[in-house]
């Protein structure tokens, strides 16, 4: 939020960022005080610009305390993001059970999703429910303009990855993206 503030005190845009939690730091009980305290010292920072992602494979089985948890942070006006969708343990009951506001479909699922049938109709089918729940579907390691033709095509109108750039400092960031916003 610190960072967020900064931009807000020089006329930059305030943008959305994401955090990642694990599993250990998201059930802490001291945990939403400490976000709280976060959060005051930076009163003009909207809570919404803050989203945790949670990483599916940290969270185990139980969605009915994760949904309990997350409605905790949520009467601080955080957003939620499933991270890693379609990765090895691919919990569905988490993805079904679960309010979030994005989710993050992993690589491994848009590696070679041009020339796969089956990964494109999978994709076209989490995109289409992530849709129809109000969530935003983010296509992660996105590289190369097959895999943007493939995810258009089944809907996905968000990605990150290589693709559009590669893994940038906080000063090359606000120079590439922040600037232009506010001089153009």
């Amino acid at each position: 939020m610190a960072l967020m503030d900064r931009w807000r005190e020089r006329g930059l845009p305030t943008i959305p960022v994401s955090v990642n939690f694990s599993r250990l730091t998201l059930f802490a009980p001291s945990t939403p005080a400490a976000v709280l305290a976060i959060q005051s010292r930076y009163p003009l920072v909207s809570p919404g610009l803050l989203e945790i992602e949670i990483t599916e494979s940290s969270m185990g089985g139980d969605s009915q305390s994760l949904s309990e948890v997350l409605e905790r942070f949520r009467e601080f006006g955080m957003k939620f993001s499933l991270d890693d969708i379609g990765v090895g343990y691919a919990n569905i009951s988490i993805f079904t059970n679960v309010k979030f506001d994005s989710v993050k479909l992993d690589r491994s699922l848009i590696a070679q999703l041009p020339g796969n049938p089956k990964g494109q109709m999978l994709v076209r089918d989490l995109v289409s429910i992530c849709h129809t729940c109000g969530m935003i579907c983010v296509a992660e390691g996105v590289e190369n303009k097959a895999q943007i033709a493939a995810l258009t095509q089944a809907g996905c109108g968000y990605g990150q990855g290589y693709y559009f750039d590669r893994p940038l400092s906080t000063e090359d960031f606000e120079e590439k993206y922040l600037r232009p916003a506010v001089s153009g």
